[in-house]
């Protein structure tokens, strides 16, 4: 993501509908595997652009927008359109597989630009929705942001926009380019028994796991880490998935602080011998919990797993990538029990890692 300011200073000029008339059924980078989609900034009004046909990224560009290259691949077809409308009013492109959400919009006044590409059907790769509370008026345009990229996507989220689920699908095309990258380089997994469990279904996957049933931030930092720290070397992704012991209620703060202290430790020193770290988000629990380790009883539940990953996520260094997969896997998860989930989710988290990687 480069960064810019998200809410712009600049007064905006309301650009013409007439700059986006490109045919958007000619032109299109496409091959056997899928359609390129190009994004494109205005620097002005703070908006993103998403388009296939390579015409109208070029004629875009020489008006000054920013070209920010390929955004992700979209299927040729599907039975999944995404839908393109046009506010002549803000300025503003918003794109929605949604046919109701697309009608509600047409009976405000928005034009219908048609499809503007097709979502993925096998659900290759998500493309993220995010909304602007604060895009009204003269930044009215910059309202929505789709991306692929997770990282982003925190970052905007830690900024103030707001979490709107999944937009669409890109191919499983674009998502291998990511699983064939993340070969390359030596994996790391440090964690609990969700990891144990990850583990046992997805197999090694080429990858040096360092877990325990009942891991918390003790066995992390006292075994877990210095137990793989002498592989570590510039060719190494460390994945951290640590937490879900650490939620409790009565000491959910200061479990928190010490993994973002601890982390943006140990990641600057690694950084410094080119390897990369990551940190995933505590995932949901079926249901509150009570627990009695002699010396009190402890309580711990989806509000403090999330409390835990707020804190956590925003006091990362910049050296440590958060990777989300809590509000991904949030709404279909199938569980065991209270912690630990069937081999379908395990795999979804294992694949949501590795795409991030």
């Amino acid at each position: 993501m480069k960064k810019k300011n998200l809410l712009p200073v600049i007064i905006a000029t309301v650009l013409s509908c007439s700059l986006f008339a490109a045919d958007l059924s000619v032109s299109h980078a496409a091959d056997s595997t899928g359609v390129t989609m190009y994004r494109l900034y205005n620097p002005n009004s703070g908006e993103h652009f998403y388009t296939s046909a390579v015409a109208e990224k070029d004629n875009l560009a020489s008006l000054g927008w920013a070209d920010e290259d390929a955004a992700w691949t979209a299927p040729t077809s599907s039975d999944t359109p995404v839908y393109r409308l046009y506010n002549q009013n803000s300025g503003e492109h918003h794109y929605t597989g949604s046919a109701g959400e697309k009608d509600y919009l047409l009976s405000l006044g928005w034009n219908d630009e048609g499809i503007g590409w097709y979502s993925d059907d096998d659900q290759g790769e998500p493309v993220y929705r995010l909304y602007n509370p604060n895009a009204t008026g003269q930044y009215a345009a910059s309202a929505h942001h789709f991306t692929k990229d997770m990282n982003e996507k925190n970052i905007l989220i830690a900024a103030g926009w707001n979490d709107e689920g999944i937009g669409w699908y890109g191919t499983d095309e674009s998502a291998e380019k990511y699983k064939e990258d993340a070969s390359s380089r030596k994996r790391i997994l440090v964690g609990d028994s969700r990891t144990v469990m990850m583990h046992n279904e997805v197999g090694d996957e080429g990858c040096i796991w360092s877990e325990k049933a009942g891991a918390d931030f003790s066995w992390m930092s006292g075994w877990g880490v210095p137990s793989i720290e002498s592989q570590i070397d510039g060719n190494t992704d460390i994945v951290i998935l640590m937490g879900v012991n650490d939620c409790y209620e009565e000491f959910v703060d200061d479990r928190s602080a010490l993994y973002y202290t601890y982390l943006n430790k140990k990641a600057a020193d690694w950084k410094e011998k080119g390897a990369r770290t990551f940190f995933v988000s505590v995932n949901p629990l079926r249901q509150p919990i009570t627990v009695d380790y002699g010396e009190g009883i402890y309580t711990a539940n989806n509000g403090t797993v999330v409390r835990f990953n707020s804190i956590v996520s925003s006091n990362l260094s910049s050296d440590v990538i958060w990777i989300e997969t809590y509000s991904v896997i949030k709404d279909h998860i199938a569980y065991i029990d209270t912690y630990h989930y069937m081999p379908e989710t395990s795999m979804e988290i294992f694949d949501l890692i590795m795409r991030a990687l």
